[in-house]
């Protein structure tokens, strides 16, 4: 999981200091990257973890309550793709 999050939050921060007026069409381009991955002939993982290091790049604050919202979701219905 935090391969997963880290894949994003290294280039979304790169661009987000660099480039600023690019940081949406490099988080599109990230989550379509892990999601339809071409190793895996367009058949990736669900990009829940890639969305969270998106989010965390672009405002932490926000990431921090989608957290706490998927930890209680998890905790209650025992189910990780709920949360997700």
């Amino acid at each position: 999981m935090i391969f997963d999050v880290s894949k994003a939050v290294i280039p979304v921060m790169y661009i987000k200091f660099k480039y600023p007026e690019l940081i949406y069409i490099t988080s599109l381009a990230v989550f379509l990257g892990q999601v339809f991955a071409l190793w895996l002939k367009l058949k990736g993982e669900k990009g829940s973890e890639v969305y969270v290091g998106i989010l965390f790049s672009i405002n932490y604050i926000v990431s921090v309550g989608f957290d706490l919202i998927w930890i209680i979701i998890v905790f209650i219905s025992k189910y990780y793709s709920l949360g997700s």
